[in-house]
């Protein structure tokens, strides 16, 4: 939810990896990405709408890890690659984690 909010707040620091190969603006899906987070976290909080939010959000985390490689590929500093370098392999478990509560229903 937060990292969804923070797209509206923040949205520069997620324009900057949004893949350039996309089409429209990045601010476009910057938004969309951000309304997508805190639906999806919504979804996961009641309990009906649970298992399709948490399979949702499995297959969200894998649609935007593109954007991580982006970070990645454009960082301008060792620090910043680092931290691009670290957030790749987060993935993983946020899907494990939303696969897992996919199944807790």
């Amino acid at each position: 939810m937060a990292a969804g909010i923070a797209h509206f707040a923040i949205p520069g620091t997620y324009d900057a990896i949004i893949p350039h190969l996309l089409p429209w603006s990045r601010r476009v899906w910057t938004y969309l990405s951000g309304a997508t987070e805190v639906a999806l976290a919504v979804g996961v909080v009641w309990r009906r709408t649970r298992r399709v939010a948490a399979t949702l959000s499995a297959v969200f985390f894998v649609l935007v890890f593109p954007a991580n490689i982006q970070m990645l590929m454009d960082s301008s500093s060792r620090t910043a690659a680092a931290i691009a370098a670290v957030r790749l392999p987060l993935q993983l478990p946020l899907i494990w984690w939303a696969w897992r509560v996919r199944h807790q229903v």
